[in-house]
């Protein structure tokens, strides 16, 4: 088992990276600087996007990522299948 107790740069940088979007993001249905989102909310927002994530794991979606992951690690940058074949 993986050790959780020290923090992951890698989760971190995600994690970041997933506020940096959501505070810049702009499309037809959700515009974050028209609606005035405040960093709480954005927080928030952060924190049930993965509580989803969380409550709807499947073994097939690991699996699918863990295939990429070693692919990858292999050279391969092809992906064979797509993230919705695993939902």
């Amino acid at each position: 088992m993986a050790d959780f107790t020290t923090p992951s740069a890698r989760i971190d940088a995600a994690v970041c990276n997933l506020l940096a979007r959501i505070d810049n993001f702009a499309d037809s249905d959700f515009e974050t600087e028209a609606v005035g989102l405040k960093e709480d909310e954005l927080e928030l927002i952060v924190v049930r996007l993965i509580e989803e994530i969380s409550d709807n794991l499947t073994g097939k979606l690991l699996g699918f990522y863990l295939q990429i992951i070693r692919q990858v690690e292999e050279g391969d940058k092809t992906w064979l299948n797509s993230p919705e074949d695993a939902f």
